[in-house]
């Protein structure tokens, strides 16, 4: 059995982390491998527990939080925005990913309610200090109601893209457009052969 005494991480500057990330609900942060084994390593000191205890609980966190990242109602498109589906309404906006692409948000031009849209047309502006980028609806289906949170305070975007950073609601006409949409796994495999 080893022991927290004994445990070393080591380090290599060559590897990259990509391929698992670890969302910590708590502090809302992406932990890398690196991370977990610097955790581990300071709950052993703490605790006085052997490291192979440690191990096993932070394999059945990394279990729980993989599950239940599958049982996500969110969805994304490969043009980065995201909808979450509650019946048959969406809740549209940007991913992260292209939250950190653009920078610096100063400017969002959003739909009107009651406006109607199809997949995949363009319903909305994001302007960063980087670029101007357009908004594509991920399902069809009329506005029922926008976020104009974000149009009179844009760094709302940038501090919560996934949460108080919403773009619109949109009521959904057509339902089987959502499994057309990527899970929040297929995203992230989407993005790693992107990169």
């Amino acid at each position: 059995m080893s022991y927290c005494g004994k445990i070393k991480p080591v380090i290599d500057n060559q590897t990259e982390y990509r391929s698992h990330s670890y969302t910590s609900s708590t502090f809302n942060k992406v932990l890398s491998p690196f991370h977990f084994i610097r955790l581990k390593t300071a709950m052993c000191i703490l605790l006085g527990r052997s490291a192979s205890l440690i191990s096993k609980a932070f394999q059945l966190s990394r279990t729980f939080t993989a599950s239940h990242k599958l049982t996500s109602n969110v969805y994304y498109t490969k043009k980065h925005e995201w909808i979450k589906v509650d019946g048959d309404v969406g809740i549209v906006g940007i991913s992260e990913y292209a939250e950190q692409k653009l920078g610096d948000i100063v400017y969002v031009e959003l739909p009107v309610v009651g406006d109607t849209f199809s997949v995949n047309d363009q319903c909305a502006v994001v302007e960063s200090v980087k670029a101007v980028s357009e908004i594509y609806s991920p399902a069809s289906g009329t506005i029922l109601e926008v976020n104009n949170d974000v149009t009179k305070n844009t760094k709302i975007i940038n501090k919560s893209p996934l949460d108080e950073g919403w773009f619109f609601k949109l009521r959904l006409s057509d339902l089987s457009q959502i499994k057309d949409l990527l899970s929040e796994e297929s995203y992230n495999e989407f993005l790693t052969s992107e990169s």
